[in-house]
């Protein structure tokens, strides 16, 4: 078995002092910028596909949730400036002036 040597060293540099936070040079910057400021185009849809009927008239249960209403649609029936095109077993069609959505359960 070895024996080390220990020994103390002394410190021949002296330690600086940290520097001091300045608060207010921090304050009233803004640090972090937005990678994206403009506005987000793209939102959820408003209408959820609760359910749909399929039989001799097909039905779809929808509901608004800006209205917080429940529809009961058929074909050709209107929810809000959307017309109800298609109700197939697992999605239903909506369409207005310049947009269509495809609602999907």
């Amino acid at each position: 078995m070895r024996k080390f040597e220990t020994a103390v060293i002394e410190p021949s540099i002296k330690l600086r002092e940290a520097p001091v936070f300045k608060e207010e040079l921090f304050k009233n910057r803004r640090l972090f910028s937005a990678s994206f400021a403009g506005k987000v185009q793209e939102k959820e849809s408003v209408f959820i596909l609760l359910g749909v009927s399929m039989g001799t008239k097909n039905l779809a249960m929808i509901r608004d949730q800006a209205e917080n209403k429940n529809y009961y649609c058929a074909l050709g029936d209107n929810i809000g400036s959307f017309k109800v095109k298609q109700i197939l077993r697992d999605k239903v069609i909506l369409e207005s002036a310049d947009t269509t959505l495809e609602l999907v359960r």
